[in-house]
């Protein structure tokens, strides 16, 4: 008897049908943890998004801060050995998102889909001693204004379900500037309306409000990952405050929020009120591109179309030689610069 061999979906598709199809999800808190899910994820990229042969280009990839030394080997490998690339460069997520600002020196507030990340970068590389993270994302958020809504007699409990909520949230929640003030004047007059399939009518009331606040107070989730932690603002001093002192004023200076979870209308304002009110009279200046969910890649096309990523990225023929013993040299590297 032949094996037989189950065809295997990426991208919009598996969206779409995540009702009938077995999925896997290769990242998570930012980490690759299905190296065979990921493969398949930069197959379909190169040859069925793309359309290109990855042994003709010179790759940039992003990674996260706290990338492991291991999972740094693994994607070196996985790109020289299964797709041949030339050369490649990762660089960590927040240098780029920087960079999409035009700046080597600030802090960067990254906040996606699973998790936050408090990160000061100064001349291009990441504070380590100083970084902040909070297991409050985009997912947390949904299911938080899940369990509100269907804490009012509502039954939204299917993926499809989920999705709509992800929409509601995106699309009617806010941050305030002052949540006391505004929950005590949250009238039928800001109350808004979804209609699903079913002609089924769903009110959003303060929950607008109280779902992004999550962010500033994690506690009003409940449990989360790990213990309860600070908001938001009280990460972000709490980094600074690891930081040099000669640092501070660039960091307060040069604040970038970056991700798809700090979109809600009201939330650099919010942020920057609320550092204010935590940083003893410091000067405290926010940006906020309108495509902050994709900071990280403007970053990464700004680096990638410069003199200085063909400078920092390793050879294919070098990685021949060496293997992952350039991979880890080159870690140390950075670190120490």
């Amino acid at each position: 008897m032949g094996s037989t061999q189950r065809p295997v979906y990426s991208g919009q598709f598996c969206h779409d049908n995540k009702g009938i199809l077995e999925t896997s999800v290769p990242i998570h808190n930012c980490l690759i943890t299905d190296w065979d899910a990921m493969e398949e994820v930069w197959f379909h990229m190169f040859y069925e998004q793309l359309s290109i042969p990855p042994e003709n280009y010179a790759i940039l990839m992003s990674e996260p801060v706290h990338n492991p030394i291991p999972l740094r080997e693994k994607l070196y490998e996985i790109m020289f050995e299964v797709f041949n690339v030339p050369k490649m460069s990762l660089v960590n997520k927040a240098t780029l998102a920087l960079y999409s600002i035009g700046k080597t020196t600030g802090m960067v507030v990254d906040s996606g889909y699973q998790s936050t990340h408090i990160v000061p970068i100064y001349e291009g590389f990441p504070i380590s001693h100083a970084l902040r993270s909070m297991p409050v994302g985009g997912w947390h958020l949904t299911q938080f204004l899940k369990k509100m809504i269907n804490g009012r007699g509502y039954s939204l409990t299917t993926m499809k379900d989920f999705e709509r909520i992800k929409y509601m949230k995106e699309t009617f929640c806010y941050s305030a500037v002052d949540f006391e003030k505004e929950m005590a004047n949250f009238g039928k007059d800001k109350e808004q309306i979804y209609k699903l399939p079913d002609g089924m009518i769903v009110n959003i009331n303060n929950e607008a409000i109280r779902c992004p606040e999550a962010l500033f107070d994690p506690s009003l989730i409940g449990h989360i990952d790990g213990p309860v932690v600070d908001g938001i603002h009280s990460q972000v001093q709490a980094s600074i405050g690891d930081c040099n002192r000669n640092e501070c004023k660039d960091m307060y200076e040069n604040i970038l929020v970056a991700g798809g979870n700090t979109l809600f209308q009201g939330f650099p304002e919010r942020l920057k009120t609320m550092i204010q009110g935590v940083s003893c009279n410091a000067n405290v200046g926010i940006s906020a591109l309108p495509e902050r969910e994709y900071s990280t890649w403007i970053g990464g096309s700004v680096i990638a179309s410069s003199s200085y990523f063909h400078r920092v990225c390793i050879e294919r023929s070098d990685y021949d030689e060496q293997g992952s013993k350039l991979v880890r040299a080159r870690n140390i590297r950075n670190i120490q610069e």
